[in-house]
């Protein structure tokens, strides 16, 4: 996850530890944009998120109010 000076909102990007590169749209990486978001990894090709999924997705103070299990080559509205 990648902050802006601190900030709640994250930018998410799967990195790999073994070339230490960002991984590229062909690997399907979990990818979000800047939001209050949590990841957790289920397995390889698996994710929990909280996030900015639309309207009602937000408690009053921006923080996810929802979970969802999102799967690699997955769009995330899909999820």
């Amino acid at each position: 996850c990648l902050s802006q000076g601190g900030s709640d909102a994250v930018e998410v990007r799967e990195f790999d530890l073994a070339t230490e590169t960002f991984l590229p749209t062909a690997n399907h990486p979990f990818n979000v944009r800047v939001a209050k978001t949590s990841v957790a990894f289920k397995d390889a090709d698996t994710v929990l998120i909280g996030s900015d999924f639309g309207p009602g997705s937000l408690t009053t103070s921006g923080y996810p109010r929802q979970i969802k299990e999102w799967f690699r080559g997955q769009a995330l509205a899909d999820a």
